[in-house]
């Protein structure tokens, strides 16, 4: 298999392990990994220490890593074999651009943060620029910290810890009355919007550490928040079995999307909806299609629920997306080439699924990784690395080889893209400083022509014609072994 994969056993929260992880993000710059956790603290990693001991145990003779099979864009298995098959290092699978993932490669851990004083912290994000992080959960507060020069002590109940890095606390955020399960930054990274089990969710002025607005249009716990990258709106999902889109100017409630949710599970963990990076469709989650659980497409403009990814046997409770677009060949026809989205999906049956856009099958199935449900997921800004984590305690790393994906767009391609679908005049969007699509401007040309349909016809997933997604089809699924 092309793909290298890993679950790296000191990734862990709590003393000596075992305390849940709720949440994953990785850095712009692709070289920190934070994770949020069970024990009251948020972890950044060393990306570039994770990658090269995945590098090692594959790369070594008589090395071994952790799969069983993998599968290519088109769906074909490319190897068989048991949990303990030897895996080739593939040299693109680690491909990372950013010239700082090197960073910290001697060190596991860059910083630990403790200021949710113990209490549990479901979810932590860090700011598109990469100088803030901002996290949340069962204190009821929104913890803003800022990357600032030098080191600093671990701080925190007389922890002897040393922080490589100093992320010091900016900013409280305090209004909500029950814990904070969601937060996501505005493309300009001038807002956030954090939601709670109070039923609302809040938006923040990053800059005077303020209440703008508190939406209150869900009737029960809101366990998901988006932006559209566009900077139109922005979407929220709730126990409510519903997904509201809003209007960032007025903050108008402009759909509640209430169909695919009729046979939701009402108590997941979490329901994290993403957005796909060209602002086209969002992937909801917690669906239902006789007999399988599913996420939802639903098209930007008409929220219509055009087609699922179909597959897993509980409860999807998180999805994220791939930053980058992909060029890929059609299933029906090889020869010609469109342009695909790529979404990540986490399920409570403790799965991982991988999918491109138009795709029957998905690219990966991960089986047997996890002990428990799979609660968030993360991408490398180069879109070839995805991070997993699960309230076992537990991250898996999954980095892809190019191939297995397809050919990236570079970031003057995906720029057009926006252009053409939403005008050059989308005031302050921040999307042309997005430092996943930026690291491309000094390592790619831009050559390569687009695929003739535009990505947003492009997005809409293969279905029969009724409106029905194609389930994938038996025995052609790849699976993962831990």
């Amino acid at each position: 298999v092309s793909m290298l994969i890993d679950k790296p056993d000191w990734v862990q929260h709590g003393d000596g392990g075992g305390a849940p992880i709720f949440a994953v993000d990785v850095h712009p710059e692709g070289n920190r990994l934070a994770t949020a956790g069970g024990d009251g603290t948020v972890v950044l990693w060393s990306v570039g220490h994770m990658l090269g001991q995945l590098t090692k145990q594959s790369g070594g003779k008589g090395s071994k890593a952790k799969a069983k099979a993998g599968t290519g864009a088109k769906g074909k298995e490319n190897h068989q074999g048991d949990a303990d098959a030897d895996v080739e290092s593939q040299s693109g699978a680690l491909g990372m651009t950013m010239t700082k993932v090197e960073d910290f490669k001697d060190i596991e851990r860059v910083a630990t943060l403790f200021d949710h004083k113990g209490k549990p912290v479901n979810v932590a994000r860090f700011s598109r620029s990469g100088r803030f992080i901002a996290s949340g959960g069962d204190n009821h507060l929104v913890l803003i910290h800022e990357l600032r020069p030098g080191t600093s002590a671990g701080g925190g109940f007389g922890s002897r810890v040393k922080n490589r890095e100093n992320w010091a606390l900016q900013i409280t955020l305090s209004g909500h009355s029950n814990n904070v399960t969601d937060l996501g930054w505005s493309p300009d990274d001038s807002m956030v919007a954090s939601c709670s089990l109070d039923n609302t969710v809040r938006v923040w002025d990053t800059l005077r550490g303020s209440l703008i607005t508190v939406l209150q249009e869900h009737t029960s716990f809101v366990k998901g928040v988006v932006w559209d990258p566009v900077g139109k709106y922005i979407a929220s999902q709730s126990d409510d079995r519903s997904v509201v889109i809003r209007t960032v100017e007025g903050w108008e409630t402009v759909e509640v999307v209430k169909a695919p949710f009729v046979k939701a599970v009402w108590n997941t963990f979490s329901t994290r909806l993403d957005w796909c990076p060209d602002g086209s469709h969002i992937t909801a989650v917690n669906t239902y299609q006789s007999p399988k659980n599913t996420a939802a497409i639903l098209m930007r403009g008409s929220w219509s629920r055009t087609h699922d990814y179909i597959g897993h046997k509980g409860p999807v409770v998180t999805a994220r997306f791939n930053p980058r677009l992909f060029r890929v060949a059609s299933d029906d026809d090889p020869t010609q080439k469109y342009v695909a989205s790529c979404v990540a999906l986490g399920a409570q049956d403790n799965k991982v699924t991988v999918w491109l856009s138009r795709k029957a099958r998905p690219v990966l199935v991960a089986k047997t990784f996890f002990q428990q449900s799979v609660v968030d997921l993360t991408w490398s800004p180069d879109g070839l690395t995805l991070f997993a984590a699960s309230i076992d305690g537990s991250v898996a790393i999954f980095a892809f080889d190019e191939k297995e994906l397809g050919e990236r767009l570079s970031a003057k391609e995906v720029q057009g893209i926006m252009d053409n679908s939403y005008g050059t005049a989308r005031a302050h969007t921040g999307i042309a400083e997005d430092p996943a699509l930026m690291q491309l401007l000094s390592g790619e040309d831009g050559s390569g022509s687009l695929a003739a349909s535009p990505a947003k016809a492009a997005m809409v997933g293969r279905s029969n014609g009724s409106g029905k997604a194609l389930a994938p089809v038996k025995g052609q699924k790849a699976s993962s072994a831990g």
